[in-house]
């Protein structure tokens, strides 16, 4: 599969965020060797990890059943942004942001996206509603380590901070009002839920699709 032949936007609206795992694994069928799972529990300012799960591109297509079988008591399970590839350490690129559930947060987020790029790629995005906030994964760019994973996300951090800074908002309520953060355990991968099982809201679910074309 590539980009040209991904599912029209209408088609990926209101699928789970599993469902948007299984698609980037499949953009990158050939290139991704591996793949984890992270079972863990996060409360404000801290954020408790258990073993990582492995997955293999062979599993992906049972993505839910690895879930389940793997999930732990009063933890949920996420998506870890550290793969294996052919060519070394990589990241799938994620966001989780910080602002409500608001069409203007959104039209904002999908703005701003739009205007993000890394090496000159054109990048499209899902956002997802999770419930509390939004959250987004880059489908057809994987971030290359080319060093240190110390470095690899600082660096990705910066970028969209400097894109994604909705600081001029904080005067308005009815915007964002907060800048995005990401959930990480070891400052060296990024972690995205995939479950609700410690009573969040909901399971993420994508509410839009954003390209570099879209706000052209």
């Amino acid at each position: 599969m590539s980009l040209e032949t991904l599912p029209s936007p209408e088609l990926l609206i209101g699928k789970p965020a599993t469902e948007v795992v299984k698609l980037i694994f499949e953009l990158n069928k050939g290139r991704i060797v591996g793949g984890s799972l992270i079972n863990y529990h996060y409360i404000p300012g801290k954020f408790r990890c258990a073993p990582h799960i492995d997955i293999i591109p062979e599993e992906i297509n049972r993505l839910e059943e690895k879930i389940e079988s793997n999930l732990r008591q009063n933890y949920d399970i996420g998506i870890s942004s550290r793969l294996d590839l052919t060519e070394g350490i990589g990241h799938i690129p994620m966001i989780d942001f910080d602002c409500p559930i608001y069409p203007k947060n959104l039209a904002k987020i999908q703005e701003r996206l739009a205007r993000l790029s890394f090496d000159g790629e054109s990048l499209k995005w899902v956002i997802l509603d999770s419930g509390n906030s939004y959250q987004a994964y880059c489908l057809n760019f994987l971030l290359l380590t080319t060093d240190t994973d110390s470095k690899t996300i600082p660096l990705f951090a910066e970028k969209c901070h400097s894109i994604l800074d909705f600081d001029e908002d904080r005067d308005n309520d009815e915007i964002i009002h907060s800048w995005w953060f990401i959930h990480s355990d070891s400052g060296d991968e990024m972690c995205m839920r995939l479950t609700n099982n410690c009573g969040k809201i909901k399971i993420p679910e994508v509410v839009a699709v954003v390209d570099n074309k879209s706000f052209q």
